[in-house]
């Protein structure tokens, strides 16, 4: 069987305030709303332009604590983590997917907060507890 990789590493800024909320069993899950941009020169024009991406990254447990306490819109983040997809019913019983980056680290990257690291070593297997739920449909990421 071969081998494979699902990592994914993003450095950008908070488009709103965390979300922090709790499951039912108890665990705590931060959602965050991360811009990354990047300039290409349009060969038509040769004018600059700016194109901007949106990820739903999810924290879980003390890394979510943490994330809720210390950043705030604007925040410029470095996350580690990785890739899932998953599905969910909606409201009017269509089934929908949904993209999200489960982190397992994060580093604050505002200067007022350099060298503020957190990982989530000390609770295993956080990232696999991610259950979708009703209220979480994705709708409220702006893209």
């Amino acid at each position: 069987m071969a081998r494979s990789l699902n990592r994914v590493e993003l450095i950008g800024n908070l488009g709103q305030d965390p979300e922090l909320r709790n499951t039912p069993q108890g665990s705590s899950v931060c959602t965050l709303k991360v811009a990354t941009s990047e300039s290409y020169k349009d060969k038509n024009s040769g004018e600059w332009k700016d194109v901007t991406d949106w990820h739903r990254v999810v924290l879980w447990d003390n890394l979510a604590e943490y994330a809720s306490k210390n950043l705030k819109k604007g925040s410029k983040i470095f996350t580690e983590g990785k890739i899932k997809t998953r599905n969910y019913e909606d409201k009017e019983g269509i089934n929908r997917y949904i993209t999200e980056i489960v982190a397992n680290s994060l580093i604050i990257l505002d200067p007022r907060t350099s060298n503020q690291e957190m990982k989530t070593e000390s609770t295993p297997a956080a990232t696999d507890r991610y259950t979708p739920t009703e209220e979480d449909d994705g709708d409220d990421i702006p893209f």
